[in-house]
């Protein structure tokens, strides 16, 4: 019988770090069924989803959370939620100001959204003497949530704000 688990981990970023993951995966005829890994500022931090025999998979998770300088966390695969949900994918354009992220996933809880995938960035922009907040979303909501008032209320945060539901997956 097959496991599946969730390897989150986190350490500085090193050129064999993902290499070892795998051969450690593979030693205990584990595979990867999905990951993301991201590099930022000499740091790694990665999601791999995991499948393994079941008399392998304690000893792989021993093996992968013993990784020197690596903080890596295991979690199980929970099973999927039966609410009935659908994926949306929202931008968020707006002047930059301290809280904003916070703001934005308080109102994307209170809709009975969760947030798939975050990606967000801030630029400076010497022409108009300010800084812009520019976030993209991959979201698990509701399906009757009304996309209309969740725009409304997220550009209600700020007078220069801009959120668009570009498409549902």
């Amino acid at each position: 019988m097959k496991k599946q688990f969730i390897l989150t981990l986190m350490g500085p970023e090193s050129p064999g770090l993902i290499r070892l993951l795998a051969e450690k995966t593979h030693a205990r005829e584990g595979v990867w069924l999905k990951s993301k890994i991201s590099h930022l500022e000499g740091q790694c931090a990665g999601i791999i989803k995991v499948e393994v025999d079941e008399d392998q998979a304690e000893s792989l998770q021993t093996e992968l959370t013993n990784i020197t300088d690596l903080y890596a966390v295991i979690s199980e695969v929970q099973p999927p939620s039966p609410v009935d949900i659908k994926r949306l994918q929202l931008t968020v354009e707006a002047d930059d100001r301290p809280g904003f992220i916070n703001d934005i996933s308080n109102i994307l809880e209170s809709c009975g959204a969760s947030i798939s995938n975050m990606e967000c960035h801030r630029f400076a922009v010497t022409e108009l003497g300010r800084s812009v907040f520019k976030a993209d979303f991959n979201l698990k909501v509701p399906t009757d949530i009304d996309q209309d008032s969740l725009v409304a209320e997220l550009e209600a945060l700020n007078v220069r704000v801009v959120a668009n539901i570009l498409a549902e997956q």
